[in-house]
């Protein structure tokens, strides 16, 4: 079925407004289990996953936009933009699904990030092609990583959070860097 992982990549977007679609069991699997399939560097295959819904995904929106409020600047980009915003994406999507990274030595670090990128990428496009909607959150990472291990009793390191639940509002694509912008050199390669 030529085109239809580009049509799935073409339609993937960063979902801010969720309406109350649950999202199954079911549908969690597959979008989990893309994810497993992905590469990763030595097939170490360095990810962990806690799916969260309901209250315990509600109480770590709660701490982000308590963090938010206690730590950040009214002012500043953390406080108004990205944390505060994602502190209701949370609460509002059905889902919550906390990335993590196994511990290890320093020198596979970089691979095994690298890896769980590649495993966030399918999950993401699984989740599209089973028409719902994802937003990929860093803010948790940065700011209350440690009370969300405490919390689930989680001691390796969070990597990432994932939003899946219903799209209410669908996004406008974002402008992309063309071809040129991000390609360099010359020859027969010159777009």
């Amino acid at each position: 079925m030529e085109g239809f992982l580009d049509s799935v990549i073409a339609n993937r977007r960063s979902t801010i407004l969720f309406d109350d679609m649950v999202v199954t069991n079911d549908q969690l699997y597959k979008i989990i289990d893309a994810g497993r399939q992905a590469p990763s560097a030595k097939n170490r295959q360095p990810w962990t996953f806690y799916v969260l819904k309901g209250e315990q995904k509600n109480a770590i929106g709660e701490m982000l936009e308590q963090y938010c409020k206690k730590y950040s600047d009214p002012n500043s980009d953390m406080y108004e933009g990205s944390a505060l915003r994602s502190s209701n994406v949370i609460r509002a999507a059905d889902t919550l699904i906390l990335c993590y990274v196994e511990n290890h030595v320093q020198r596979n670090w970089t691979m095994d990030l690298l890896s769980v990128g590649a495993c966030i990428q399918n999950m993401l496009l699984k989740a599209t092609e089973l028409g719902l909607g994802t937003l990929w959150l860093g803010d948790i990472v940065f700011s209350i990583n440690n009370e969300i291990n405490e919390m689930i009793g989680e001691s390796q390191r969070l990597i990432a959070g994932i939003c899946v639940g219903g799209v209410k509002t669908p996004r406008r694509l974002q402008d992309k860097k063309t071809m040129q912008d991000i390609i360099k050199g010359g020859g027969e390669y010159v777009f």
